[in-house]
């Protein structure tokens, strides 16, 4: 199930998101079955740290 605040959060700007992943590293992102069809991932953060790239979104619960 997604939560509306992640998803929030990965819509706003990637500055937003990423500082978010920093502050809560241990939190799994609750994406599954969110309309990411309008996302930009190139500079965003994923949860291991690495950049999303082409449309993924490592260490997320995207399902």
């Amino acid at each position: 199930m997604v939560n509306d605040g992640h998803l929030k959060n990965l819509h706003d700007e990637t500055d937003v998101w990423n500082r978010w992943r920093e502050d809560n590293a241990h939190v799994m992102p609750a994406l599954h079955r969110a309309d990411l069809g309008a996302v930009d991932f190139s500079d965003a953060t994923c949860t291991d740290g690495s950049k999303c790239a082409q449309g993924t979104i490592g260490g997320c619960n995207g399902g």
